[in-house]
């Protein structure tokens, strides 16, 4: 699903989680990741997710809506999609 998103949040998971399969399949399709500040200090993978750069600590949910695109943004980059899927054919 990760490759569908602009980014994915995880709010609770354990070292063993699909949430955490989820975090870094995401970080591996180049999507957002979004750990919840307790996440990163009660599990030792989150916080070196973001020790290494590849998620970011949120408190809120205002803090996720402030990193992603709007709606304008994501119409237009589909739009770009479209007009390439000729030439790529």
């Amino acid at each position: 699903m990760s490759g569908f998103t602009q980014g994915t949040v995880v709010i609770e998971a354990s070292r063993t989680s699909g949430a955490k399969m989820q975090a870094r399949i995401a970080s591996e399709h180049g999507k957002r990741v979004f750990l919840l500040r307790l996440l990163v200090a009660a599990q030792p993978w989150a916080a070196k997710m973001l020790e290494e750069g590849r998620a970011a600590v949120v408190d809120e949910l205002t803090d996720v809506l402030q990193e992603l695109a709007g709606a304008e943004q994501v119409r237009r980059a589909g739009e770009q999609r479209q007009q390439l899927a000729p030439a790529i054919l």
